[in-house]
């Protein structure tokens, strides 16, 4: 998976079709700065409650896990690594699957069986070539928390867990509705409430003391009281949410939905995420348009129903064979499994009849020659570029985009900075004089895209 994933990553960096390239510019060059620049960047993601930047140390959000790439990226750097970083966490959701299983069933034969399903889960397809995305990489350390939970294990379950708090603030909240989880064994109360309530006080104090701490004092005291803000406003009428969470289940998790009723309280941890997606923050139709980039944020929803849909697989497979015995049993899984696989190719078809909706940004006949162009650009180089063709210049000093005024440089666009080199931009934005007048000569005119220098 994780070279098949690597491949299909490259291709889509390589043709310019990447999830949404501001956000991997952002990315890199916040990475390249940090390990050979001046820890300053121009590329700055905005959001409702602050905006990233320019010091690399200003994040709108918590993730330790980047700086435990640093040193890959100081040995590999560039967006690729980034990409295939996010691919090989991604897919260690199979080796974790397999030890929930396994440790739930105690068979190889059943942990065979729902390994061979898991990477059928519809939503995982967009989910895996997402570009790079923290949140997404939580997702193997999200099914490890739920089986270190379960089992009392200390090691993996703080292993998952702090995994999870390494990738953004919002897991904080998984963790601390782990507490709804009931364990594998039976044990007794006071061992059950001083593992809830330690859950519960390291997702709290995670978000409360870390997060909130940290966002106060690098984009303002108001800063946590924004955050909090963008969760109100207006919302869907109930029979629209429920209609928009039933998609999310059906056509995002499909079979794994249902086998998932037979661990309740685990299902239960995945329903506010549904919820909350499915009141006015996204919808599975837009995995078919230019915005099927925010399916990261189905990730911990799709975590918590995969594992709860595990835990189910494991108790049928143990229930069958405590009712009717190992040969019966055998049969019984055989069949629910060949149903299970067909559904879950349907939900793969409905997930790739979706993605064939995903408009093209650049034309084929301009990829190669935008790419030519890019190499030419020298680390120190200035450059304006299009959103879409950002993320393969973002190991520059200066990089800017002209859509959003916060990403546009000061004079845009008739007294361009002397920094500013090269201009990768729609053709024809702006007369020729525009840029003529400020002593750039084209470089490079195509089909949809124009270069410009000086």
């Amino acid at each position: 998976m994780v070279g098949v994933t690597c491949r299909a990553a490259w291709e889509q960096y390589q043709s310019l079709e990447t999830g949404w390239s501001w956000d991997l510019a952002y990315y890199n060059q916040w990475f390249w700065a940090l390990c050979f620049g001046d820890e300053t960047i121009s590329v700055r993601p905005i959001a409702s409650y602050a905006t990233e930047g320019p010091s690399v140390w200003k994040m709108n959000y918590l993730s330790p896990l980047r700086f435990m790439i640093v040193p890959i990226y100081k040995l590999i750097p560039g967006p690729t690594t980034l990409l295939y970083l996010d691919v090989i966490v991604f897919w260690l959701l199979i080796p974790a699957s397999a030890k929930l299983v396994m440790d739930e069933s105690g068979s190889k034969a059943a942990t065979w069986m729902a390994l061979l399903l898991v990477p059928l889960t519809p939503l995982l397809r967009p989910l895996a070539i997402n570009d790079f995305r923290e949140m997404q990489m939580a997702l193997p350390f999200a099914i490890l928390a739920v089986n270190g939970w379960r089992e009392r294990h200390r090691g993996w379950a703080f292993a998952g867990i702090f995994g999870l708090l390494c990738c953004r603030q919002e897991w904080a909240f998984v963790v601390a509705t782990l507490a709804i989880i009931p364990p594998r064994m039976p044990e007794r109360i006071d061992k059950t409430q001083l593992w809830r309530t330690a859950v519960v006080m390291t997702g709290l104090l995670w978000f409360c003391c870390g997060f909130m701490i940290y966002l106060r004092n690098t984009a303002g005291k108001m800063a946590p009281q924004h955050y909090m803000n963008q969760f109100g406003g207006g919302r869907p009428t109930l029979v629209e949410t429920l209609k928009t969470s039933w998609d999310f289940l059906w056509i995002g998790l499909s079979a794994w939905a249902f086998i998932a009723l037979l661990a309740p309280r685990v299902a239960l941890t995945a329903l506010p995420w549904v919820w909350t997606l499915a009141s006015g923050k996204w919808a599975i139709r837009f995995v078919g348009t230019e915005q099927w980039h925010h399916a990261r944020y189905c990730v911990p929803f799709v975590a918590l129903g995969l594992a709860a849909g595990l835990v189910g697989w494991s108790r049928l497979w143990s229930g069958f064979e405590m009712k009717f015995g190992a040969r019966l049993r055998t049969i019984f899984m055989t069949l629910i499994w060949s149903v299970m696989f067909i559904f879950l190719l349907g939900g793969q078809w409905n997930m790739t009849t979706l993605m064939k909706g995903i408009p093209g940004r650049v034309p084929d006949e301009d990829v190669q020659p935008i790419w030519a162009e890019i190499a030419k650009v020298k680390p120190d180089d200035g450059v304006i570029a299009a959103y879409e063709l950002t993320a393969p210049l973002s190991s520059r000093r200066f990089l800017y985009s002209y859509v959003m005024d916060v990403n546009k440089p000061k004079g845009w666009p008739k007294e361009l900075p002397v920094a500013i080199n090269h201009l990768f931009i729609r053709k024809a934005m702006q007369p020729q004089e525009t840029w003529t007048s400020q002593g750039f000569k084209q470089a490079w005119s195509g089909q949809g895209y124009e270069v410009w220098s000086r």
